[in-house]
């Protein structure tokens, strides 16, 4: 399977990303629009990388697609602070992970917002990529109870475990071919059921992607997936 991975960030999520399914048959093509981290972690791992500057978002996207169909991509994953356009989300399945329980916060602010807001339980979301900024049909949630206030460091530890739980999620999904999307009509659909528990729907099930969910969490000190989260104070 190959899989397109766009982003404008330090390359930390996919990293481990790419650690949680190394004993799958999963390539990866990468596209960015700047100089950012994740090309440093290309270039490490031997990954095909296409930098792509273009302002325009619509022309980018145009770009971005056609290298991605070129390379064979089956679907792609964002990690990207910029809109994209229906150049690219209509020409191949793509999906985003929104730090936050869709529809609550959209936007960028959304981690902000959270800690703002005071809400009790920090989430996040991965949906396929439609024209409304993160409003795409939900593929799946991943949640974890907080207790306010909560520092923003923790809170960050937190929403990137969830992120890369979900991207996980995302692969196997596709592997197992329990999914099916159709971008021209920002619709998805599983195939079967699936099994979910009380933080997570659905949930992975493949037992070393879980594993290294594990290794994350314990290099944050944080119970995030299944048993919740260890609170800094009583709620």
């Amino acid at each position: 399977m190959r899989i397109g991975i766009i982003s404008s960030s330090g390359g930390y999520s996919f990293e481990q990303m790419v650690i949680g399914v190394a004993h799958l048959d999963v390539t990866y093509v990468v596209v960015t629009d700047r100089e950012c981290g994740i090309e440093r972690v290309c270039a490490e791992r031997g990954v095909f990388c296409q930098r792509i500057v273009e302002k325009d978002r619509q022309e980018f996207s145009r770009r971005a697609a056609a290298t991605l169909k070129e390379q064979g991509v089956e679907f792609v994953l964002l990690f990207f602070n910029r809109l994209v356009s229906a150049e690219l989300y209509a020409a191949l399945p793509t999906y985003n992970i929104h730090p936050a329980l869709s529809p609550a916060f959209p936007g960028l602010r959304a981690l902000r917002e959270t800690r703002e807001r005071g809400v009790r339980f920090a989430g996040a979301t991965l949906h396929l990529v439609t024209e409304g900024a993160d409003e795409g049909p939900i593929v799946a949630q991943v949640s974890a109870p907080i207790c306010p206030p909560i520092s923003e460091a923790r809170l960050n530890d937190i929403s990137f475990v969830q992120r890369v739980y979900l991207a996980l999620l995302a692969v196997e999904l596709h592997v197992d071919g329990a999914l099916r999307a159709a971008p021209a009509q920002g619709t998805v659909e599983f195939i079967g059921t699936r099994p979910y528990s009380a933080t997570c729907n659905p949930s992975i099930t493949d037992n070393r992607m879980l594993s290294s969910v594990r290794l994350l969490e314990a290099g944050r000190r944080l119970r995030v997936i299944e048993e919740g989260v260890e609170a800094p104070a009583r709620c």
